[in-house]
C-alpha cells in the first residue's frame, strides 16, 4: 500500500483500518498526520449534521392582509421552513468543511508517485543526451551535464503537470530526481515515507526540485549540483 492508496482509503473512510494500512502509517509520518486530520474533520461534520434547529425559531414570511391561513396550515408552513433551513445549514457546513480538507502534501505526492512508478528496462548505461534534452524541453527547461550520470528519464504526470523525472546512479546508490517547475517551497524540506528519505529544495525561477533515495545518499550534495544545472529556456518571441 502506497501513499496514494492510503489517501484514497482514508478520504472515503477516515476510521478505516487494515494490517497493510497500519503498517504504512507506522512508517509514514505524513500519512499518519493525514489520517488524524481526516478523523478530526469527520467528527466536525458529524457534529454539524446533528444540530437540532427548533421549528419555532423560524417564521413564515408575512402575507398580504387579505390572505389568511388556518392554524394547521401555519404550523405546517413553519415546519417546512425549519426543515429547509436545517438542510441548507447542513449543506453549508459540509461545503465549508470540504474546503478545509487537508490537501496532499507535495512530499507525500512525490513519494506516492515514485513508489507507484514502473521502470521497464535495466538501469545500466547513461541515458542519451538527446533523450535528456527532449524531456527537459517539454517542461521549458534545460539541464547542464551533471555528475552522477542519468540512467533513467521520462516525462511524468504529477499534481496536474507534466514534469521531468529521472534517476541518477551515485557512488552510494540510486537516487530519484523530479523537477517541479510549478511547485514552490520557501525553504529546504526534509521528508520520509515508504522507506525513502528525501529533500524538497527551492530552485529560484525553476520552481522546486525533489530528491529521494532508499540508499544512504548525500542528497544535499547532489541537490545543490542539480539546482545549479537546471535552467529555464528563454520564451520564444512571436513572429
Amino acid at each position: 500500500m502506497n501513499c496514494s492508496d492510503v489517501h484514497l482509503t482514508l478520504g472515503a473512510e477516515p476510521s478505516a483500518t487494515s494490517p497493510e494500512l497500519e503498517a504504512h502509517l507506522r512508517e509514514c509520518a505524513a500519512c499518519a498526520q493525514f489520517r488524524a486530520e481526516m478523523q478530526r474533520l469527520d467528527e466536525k461534520i458529524r457534529r454539524a449534521l446533528t444540530i437540532d434547529i427548533p421549528a419555532h425559531e423560524f417564521r413564515a414570511p408575512r402575507l398580504p392582509a387579505t390572505y389568511t391561513l388556518t392554524k394547521t396550515q401555519d404550523r405546517s408552513r413553519a415546519r417546512s421552513w425549519a426543515l429547509a433551513a436545517s438542510v441548507l445549514l447542513a449543506v453549508a457546513v459540509v461545503l465549508v468543511m470540504w474546503g478545509a480538507l487537508p490537501s496532499h502534501s507535495l512530499a507525500a505526492d512525490v513519494v506516492s508517485h515514485v513508489v507507484s512508478e514502473t521502470v521497464d528496462h535495466p538501469l545500466g548505461e547513461p541515458v542519451d543526451e538527446n533523450a535528456v534534452r527532449s524531456v527537459m524541453e517539454r517542461a521549458g527547461l534545460r539541464l547542464d551535464p551533471i555528475n552522477p550520470s542519468i540512467v533513467f528519464i521520462r516525462t511524468c504526470f504529477i499534481r496536474g503537470r507534466l514534469v521531468p523525472h529521472f534517476m541518477v546512479r551515485t557512488a552510494d546508490g540510486m537516487a530519484t530526481v523530479m523537477i517541479l517547475p510549478d511547485e514552490h517551497v520557501k525553504a529546504v524540506e526534509r521528508f520520509e515515507g515508504s522507506g525513502y528519505k528525501g529533500l524538497l529544495i527551492p530552485a529560484a525561477k525553476t520552481g522546486s526540485i525533489a530528491l529521494l533515495s532508499r540508499a544512504n545518499v548525500d542528497l544535499e550534495h547532489y541537490a545543490g549540483e542539480i539546482r545549479r544545472a537546471v535552467h529555464s529556456l528563454p520564451e520564444k518571441s512571436g513572429s
